[in-house]
């Protein structure tokens, strides 16, 4: 009898950390979205304030961000990735 508890408590605890497990996955994309969604809002705002800089350009104008791959930020200039 004793055996056989001990057995439904080992797999009580596996299925409550596969639950678990799976819970903190869907948390971590949850906020991998959120982060990403507010850095590229935060990347947009970037790119219109560097429109606006004399000598800057309008690149918001020319290309979705569809269309756009990765930029960096480096010291007011923008390097393609």
């Amino acid at each position: 009898m004793e055996i056989v508890r001990r057995e439904l408590e080992k797999k009580d605890l596996e299925r409550k950390k596969d639950r678990d497990a799976k819970r903190l996955l869907e948390q971590a994309d949850e906020i991998a979205r959120i982060i990403n969604r507010d850095f590229d809002a935060w990347r947009h705002q970037v790119q219109r304030t560097i429109a606006k800089v004399p000598g800057g350009s309008d690149r918001l104008a020319q290309a979705t961000t569809a269309e756009e791959p990765g930029e960096t930020l480096v010291v007011g200039r923008i390097f393609r990735r």
